[in-house]
């Protein structure tokens, strides 16, 4: 009987054992840090990373020391997207791609009019310089926050799901809101010169919502929309104090 009970034990531990064995594996998040050391300006040369492999799906991107340059040339789905203190270079976009969340605190950010940033979680810009006019930025998340310490004006911004301009002032080109988006009391939109609105969502919030017309009166561009944030017409595209 026990050398029977002893097989038996044996047959479950193994079983056990293969069993574990069988799981799905699950990938390994890994952060790549910005050195340069590939000898040229692209994201995807492996040797431009302090891994020696450029980032993968899911991974995180770190750009916290030095000068040199970068093309992000990559479309893929990142995990977290960093500029951080201590790094004074360029990050030039080269491809559309997109990430968790995206924090800027030094640096140079420059987007491209065919390309578009995709942001699932916050978006936050508390230094350096992100391009005015170019970049297309696309909040897909829901209960997410776009912050700045100044006025962000990316050419375009795209709300698909529920985002709230928490701090700073938000200017582009085109607005397209298929969700909800949320103007804090202490934030701004307004458009650059005419702009390019649809909202088939709503806009909500305590602060304003500036709206530029023409000199007809008539903005043929403009579909409104549900706005319940107070809304401002301008004749003018001055920066609203």
């Amino acid at each position: 009987m026990k050398t029977i009970s002893l097989v038996l034990v044996l047959f479950m531990v193994l079983g056990a054992f293969a069993g574990i064995l069988s799981l799905p594996s699950v990938a390994a998040v890994d952060t790549h840090t910005w050195d340069g050391g590939g000898g040229d300006v692209f994201a995807g040369t492996s040797l431009n990373w302090d891994t020696d492999i450029h980032p993968e799906a899911g991974d995180a991107v770190v750009f916290n020391a030095g000068a040199l340059p970068c093309t992000w040339n990559l479309s893929i789905a990142l995990g977290s997207f960093t500029i951080a203190a201590g790094y004074t270079g360029t990050i030039t976009q080269g491809a559309s791609f997109s990430v968790t969340s995206f924090a800027q605190g030094a640096g140079t950010y420059t987007g491209a009019t065919g390309y578009t940033l995709t942001i699932s979680g916050g978006f936050a810009k508390t230094a350096g310089t992100f391009s005015t006019n170019v970049c297309n930025i696309a909040m897909t998340g829901t209960g997410v926050s776009l912050s700045s310490n100044a006025l962000l004006s990316p050419r375009s911004l795209t709300i698909s799901g529920s985002t709230t301009i928490s701090s700073g002032g938000i200017s582009t080109f085109m607005l397209t809101v298929s969700g909800t988006l949320t103007i804090s009391a202490t934030s701004y939109w307004r458009p650059i010169n005419v702009a390019t609105y649809s909202n088939t969502g709503s806009i909500t919030g305590a602060s304003i919502f500036y709206v530029w017309i023409d000199a007809s009166g008539v903005d043929t561009n403009w579909n409104p929309g549900s706005i319940t944030a107070p809304v401002v017409i301008e004749a003018t595209n001055a920066v609203p104090s």
